[in-house]
C-alpha cells in the first residue's frame, strides 16, 4: 500500500512539474540504487544519505563534478557492469522464488521478448506520435513492465 501510494503521489507531483521523463529517470535511478545496495550489502541510512549529498554536491559544484568525471572509462564501465548485473540477478531471484506456472512463465517470456525487441530495434516506433516515442522509445524497460502488468493473471477458483 505504501509503495503504490508513494508512486501515485510522485507521479502526480513530479510529472506535471518536471515532465514525465523525470519519472522514468527516477525509476531508473531507483533501480541503480537498489542494485548498488544489493552489490555492496550496505544498508546504512547514513552511508546512503552521504552518497546522496555527494551526488548533489557534484551537481551543484562543477569543479567537484569535473574531478569525478576524470575517472577512467574502464573503471566506470566495470562498476556499471557489476551494478546492472546485480540488478538482473536480483530480478531473477525474485522471479524464481516460487515455481512458475505455464501462464506466469508465458508472461515473463513475452515481457522479456517485448522489452528486448523494442530496446534492440529503436526504429520500431518511428511512425508513432512523439508522446509514445518518449514513453516507450529509449529502452525496453517500459514496454516490458507494461506487458507484465497488463497481461491478465490466472483466475482464482472460488
Amino acid at each position: 500500500m505504501g509503495i503504490s501510494f508513494t508512486f501515485v503521489s510522485v507521479f502526480c507531483y513530479v510529472g506535471p512539474q518536471w515532465g514525465y521523463e523525470a519519472i522514468i529517470g527516477a525509476v531508473i535511478v531507483g533501480g541503480i540504487i537498489e542494485g548498488l545496495l544489493a552489490m555492496t550489502k550496505v544498508v546504512n541510512r547514513f552511508a546512503i544519505a552521504t552518497g546522496a549529498v555527494f551526488l548533489i554536491l557534484c551537481d551543484l559544484c562543477p569543479k567537484l563534478g569535473a574531478l569525478v568525471s576524470i575517472m577512467p572509462q574502464s573503471v566506470l564501465g566495470g562498476a556499471a557492469v557489476m551494478m546492472f548485473s546485480s540488478i538482473v540477478i536480483s530480478g531473477i531471484q525474485l522471479i524464481t522464488k516460487e515455481p512458475l506456472s505455464g501462464r506466469n512463465l508465458s508472461i515473463v517470456v513475452v515481457a522479456l521478448g517485448v522489452g528486448y525487441g523494442m530496446g534492440a530495434n529503436t526504429g520500431i516506433l518511428a511512425h508513432e506520435p512523439q508522446a509514445i516515442q518518449l514513453i516507450f522509445g529509449g529502452s525496453g524497460i517500459v514496454p516490458a513492465a507494461m506487458v507484465a502488468i497488463l497481461l491478465p493473471k490466472e483466475k482464482e477458483e472460488a
